[in-house]
């Protein structure tokens, strides 16, 4: 009888830990199993409900990207404003947002050197956001009748020449690159220089800036023309250069 109540108490302890195996989740047996698929759930579920960090970081690195080219669009966008400006004789406005466009310049080169993100329309806007804005400066203080009309036909005549032969190059010699020169990047200074120091002497008249800004006329004036017949003769030779390649290549394949 005692064997007999010794097993029976047996089977009831069993009973008892199959029922807290059942009860506990951590514990193995099917029971286990199928609340551990709902712990599981529980967790992917709060996985899930958590901000989307990764979409977060690809927006913030599109916006690191187009950073410089915003820059540069700014720059563009100054432009009219400028004119505007000058049209109505707010030299000492002008003259700040002229200092603001050549900041956003460098800010423009900066951004794309540490963050690397140089691309084809970065390479396309800036050199065109720079040249419009002192097209626009040149053109303003013109019409003002700030600057001589012949240095402004002078300054604008050039750039029309060289714009008009870089693409007929393009068209009929298929010339991809037109390099500037030492002697245009120089004029290009002197014109920046020209222009800063007519802003001036208009917003803070002064001896000195008068002085300064007849120099840096006749500078401009020279390296202007200089660059400009420079760039005639290199536009000649390339055209020469292309047209003997071009009326030498069909001989070689004749001869061999």
């Amino acid at each position: 009888m005692k064997k007999i109540a010794q097993q029976d108490i047996g089977r009831s302890r069993t009973r008892s830990t199959d029922e807290e195996a059942e009860a506990e989740p951590g514990r193995s047996g099917p029971a286990s199993f199928a609340s551990g698929r709902q712990w599981r759930g529980i967790g992917s579920a709060i996985t899930e409900s958590r901000p989307p960090y990764r979409k977060i970081g690809n927006a913030l690195r599109k916006v690191i990207r187009h950073l410089p080219n915003s820059i540069t669009i700014l720059r563009l966008i100054v432009s009219p404003v400028l004119a505007a400006l000058l049209c109505y004789h707010r030299f000492s406005e002008a003259l700040g947002l002229v200092v603001f466009a050549g900041a956003t310049d460098w800010l423009d080169g900066y951004a794309a050197r540490k963050l690397q993100v140089s691309g084809k329309a970065g390479v396309l806007l800036d050199p065109l956001a720079d040249k419009a804005l002192l097209v626009t400066l040149f053109l303003a203080l013109g019409y003002i009748r700030l600057i001589p009309v012949w240095l402004l036909c002078l300054v604008i005549g050039r750039d029309l020449v060289i714009v008009i032969g870089s693409i007929l190059l393009r068209i009929f010699r298929n010339v991809q690159r037109f390099v500037p020169s030492i002697v245009g990047k120089v004029s290009t200074f002197f014109q920046i220089v020209f222009v800063l120091l007519v802003l001036l002497s208009a917003a803070f008249p002064h001896r000195i800036f008068v002085w300064l800004e007849t120099t840096a006329l006749v500078l401009t004036a020279i390296f202007t023309a200089v660059s400009g017949v420079g760039y005639v003769r290199k536009g000649i030779q390339l055209t020469r250069r292309r047209g003997r390649s071009n009326t030498l290549e069909p001989e070689q394949s004749s001869n061999r």
